[in-house]
Order: structure tokens, then sequence, then C-alpha cells
């Protein structure tokens, strides 16, 4: 796997060197912007290194027990003071014991660029190159030294700096030795006592890249998930609809079902209003028609109603019936016959007859020896 570093030229993160380690040399290639890095493919590691004045870091100790949202309120509010800008533009991001701050437009311009690149990132900040943990560190890197502080909160100065910067340290911190990657003999003018190490390239990419502190984060775009995933347009316009329909479709559902609910209880109060006017509201139905049938007056005379025998029908027996409607006050019989043959109408007629069933009406149609229409029979209902 290919590693690479895209060191920014200054803080507005446009020019850029990137340097690699095909060779164990420190030279590089210069780019004007990181989507001019659409070469690296995902079997290249980019470390993209975030100048260290955009981005401020403060010990913050990680506490299991307490929610995220509670832990970065603490934080916040121990910080409050030194925070310039609104706290709200900006975004923090926790790594181990430490809370970084930076700007969200810068974080968020740096993300979209970085996640149309098809390759692994690390979005980290400059003094974290070659920290170690529980270790103070300074890096001299391109005409830059990169402070490391063994709580893991970092700086970086340039060599006008150097100087005064390193007297601040030394008379806040007496007991401040930290581990020197320098190839110069610029730092020995303040640390005497310390014999720096060489620094090359490959220190760097030995160096284990996942204890990174990594602030990078998929920026969600249709151009970043089309680029990312390699969708076709085919592909990402049904993608587009399928979320559409996932997101959507039940919601519409609800609201048809809603909708013929409401519809199912105007209609139950329409029939219930039409059978007692002084009915107001349907909430329960079996209710409500006990409660009407409690007050309809009650006919204590028995009423025996004999059906008509279905003799007359089974001994027929023809599936060309279709329906079969009975009036009790009139003691007739309507049935429906749906192409049946002339022979079959026959032998109704002569079934009648024996049984002594009068035929009142007929109502047919006889059309290629087949029978269709309505025959009328009366019954004795006693």
């Amino acid at each position: 796997m290919t590693k690479y570093i895209a060191y920014f030229n200054d803080t507005s993160c446009q020019s850029l060197n990137l340097y690699s380690d095909i060779d164990s040399s420190e030279s590089y290639q210069s780019f004007s912007n990181l989507d001019e890095l659409n070469f690296l493919d995902d079997s290249c590691t980019l470390i993209v290194l975030i100048p260290s004045l955009l981005v401020s870091s403060y010990h913050s100790q990680k506490n299991d027990d307490i929610p995220k949202d509670i832990h970065l309120a603490n934080f916040i509010s121990d910080i409050d003071n030194k925070i310039v800008n609104q706290i709200s533009e900006n975004k923090f991001i926790f790594h181990e014991d430490v809370g970084y701050i930076i700007d969200k437009s810068i974080i968020d311009k740096l993300n979209k660029s970085l996640t149309l690149l098809n390759t692994n990132v690390y979005l980290t900040p400059e003094y974290s190159f070659l920290s170690k943990a529980g270790e103070d560190t300074i890096v001299e890197f391109d005409n830059k030294y990169f402070f490391s502080y063994c709580d893991g909160t970092g700086t970086s100065v340039t060599f006008d700096s150097l100087r005064d910067y390193c007297h601040i340290i030394k008379n806040t911190n007496h007991n401040y030795q930290p581990v020197i990657y320098s190839n110069t003999n610029n730092l020995k003018e303040v640390f005497h006592d310390i014999k720096p190490l060489e620094f090359s390239l490959d220190t760097f990419f030995n160096h284990q890249i996942s204890l990174l502190p990594n602030l990078y984060s998929f920026y969600y775009s249709l151009n970043s998930i089309k680029r990312k995933f390699s969708f076709t347009s085919l592909q990402l316009a049904l993608l587009t609809v399928s979320l559409f329909s996932i997101l959507f479709i039940p919601s519409l559902i609800i609201v048809k079902n809603n909708k013929n609910a409401e519809l199912y209880n105007e209609a139950t109060f329409n029939i219930f209003t039409s059978i007692n006017n002084d009915i107001k509201k349907v909430v329960r139905p079996r209710s409500q028609i006990d409660s009407i049938m409690s007050q309809m007056p009650s006919n204590d005379q028995d009423q025996d109603i004999n059906l008509p025998s279905l003799d007359y029908l089974k001994q027929i027996n023809i599936e060309n019936i279709e329906r079969v409607f009975i009036d009790f006050n009139q003691s007739t019989m309507t049935v429906s016959l749906n192409e049946i043959s002339s022979l079959q109408f026959n032998v109704i007629k002569t079934f009648s007859q024996q049984m002594n069933i009068s035929i009142l009406n007929e109502d047919i149609i006889s059309k290629n020896n087949k029978v269709s229409g309505l025959i009328t029979v009366s019954f004795k209902n006693e």
C-alpha cells in the first residue's frame, strides 16, 4: 500500500506538496488543490496535514460513564473563554483524551474535496506528525516545527518564532525534555543537552498511521455517492427512486388508511343516525346497537315464520341457478336462471306442477335452445 502525505503551503488549504514513500528521498510534487489528486486509488493511503493555525486542541479526560452530549457540554464550558468565534461555527471532534476544534466551513470544505477521492484518507493536525502517547516531541519538517505534547495536544511555529516559543515552554515547564527529530542545528541552540534524531519521511511512513487522530468524515452528496460507489447514471436514478419510495410510500399508505378510516366512521355514523337521530357520535358500534335495540318496543306475541320447503330447488339440481329471492309477505319465490337448456326449463315446469307449486310469472328469454331470466312461483307459508 502506497502512502502519501499532503502538506498545504498555507492556511488557505489550496496549493499543496505531495510526498510519497515510493522512494526514500524527500522529493515531492506540487498541486494547486486536492481535486488534482484524483489519480489515487483505494490501494493508497493519503495523510492530509491540517495547518495548526486552523485547528485547536485541548486535553479532555474521557469518561465512558458520561453521555457524549454531556461530555461535549462540559468540554465547551471549560474552554469557552478560549474560543474566538461563535460556538455554533465550530466542529468538535474527540480522539482519546483530546478535544479538537476546527471551523465548520473549513472542515466541511476539506471533507467535501477528500470524499471525491477514491482512496483511504486520514485528515489530521500537522502537529500529530510522529506524535506518541505520553511523549513530548518536536519535528522539523518543511521549514516548520511541530510541537506535540504528552497530553495529545500540540501546535507548530515557523523558524522566526522558534526561539521565543521554546523559551516560553522551558520557562513554563522546567522538566521539558522532548524527543527531537531534526536535520539542522536550529534546535540545538535552545536544547543544548538533547541530541536530535535524524528525520526522514521513512520514519513517519513506518509510524503506525492508525494511531493518528482522524478528523475526516464522509461528505454525503449525490456526486460523492456516485463517485465513491462507481454508480452509473441509471443506477443512481434507480437508487434515488428506491430511496424516495422507502421514505414516502409508508407515509402515503398511512394517509390513505386514515382517509379510509374516516370514510368508514362517517358511513357508520350515517347508518346509525338513519336508525336513531339522537346519536351524536359513534364510538362503539356494538354498544350503540344494544342501546338502539333496548329502546325499541318489545312485542310479546310470538311470530313463527316457517321457511318454505327447498326440496323444489334440490330436486331441480341445476348449476345455472344464479340466485333465489324469497318474499315471505307475498309467499313467493323468484328464481334467476342463466342459460339453461330448454329441456331443463321444461323439467322445472313439470316439477312445479307435480309439487303443487304455481308459476306466477315467467320473465325469460329463449335463444339457441337456452333459457335465461326470472320465474316467480308461489308457496304456502304456514
